[in-house]
């Protein structure tokens, strides 16, 4: 799993961009541009082995392909957008929506199960409680998906292809 957002405003300081990443046993690691606590850190940090903070390249090398990688070359992820009905249907129903309706705590909620069962991606909350105690919302207004993920291990092994799934944005 990979979660990869760039923001471009923050309410807490400069725009930044964070990806998360659990190891094989489940140990987060969140990579973050900027110092964790105007970062994602400072709401799900209780969950959190490792954070390390620098620079992170968003490198586009086509509409659909995207290159991101820390500086320090500990990560280093390739990835390929596609286009399924699913998330089609679903950003266009997200678009569709009210303002009010991404501010509804009940919207989302019943937006989180309904993603959850379509995108088979088990438990989505767009709403709820951080590790850290904070009351969240997430407005996702659409979603694409992930043709292919290629990943290129620190150690300098055989690059991975990770199989499509769909995720949101």
């Amino acid at each position: 799993m990979l979660g990869l957002r760039r923001w471009t405003a923050s309410s807490a300081g400069e725009g930044f961009t964070p990806i998360w990443h659990p190891d094989p046993a489940g140990r987060w690691t969140f990579y973050e541009t900027v110092r964790s606590e105007v970062a994602c850190t400072r709401y799900f940090g209780a969950e959190v082995e490792q954070v390390r903070t620098g620079p992170i390249a968003l490198d586009w090398e086509g509409q659909r392909r995207v290159h991101v990688h820390t500086t320090d070359g500990v990560g280093d992820w390739t990835i390929e957008l596609a286009s399924t009905p699913i998330a089609r249907l679903i950003s266009a129903v997200g678009s569709a929506l009210p303002m009010a309706a991404w501010r509804s705590r009940r919207i989302l909620s019943a937006m989180g199960r309904v993603a959850g069962w379509s995108l088979r991606a088990g438990t989505v909350k767009l709403t709820g409680m951080t590790s850290n105690g904070q009351d969240f919302y997430i407005p996702q207004r659409g979603i694409f998906a992930i043709g292919r993920v290629f990943i290129i291990p620190p150690t300098g092994e055989v690059p991975v292809a990770v199989p499509a799934t769909e995720v949101s944005r």
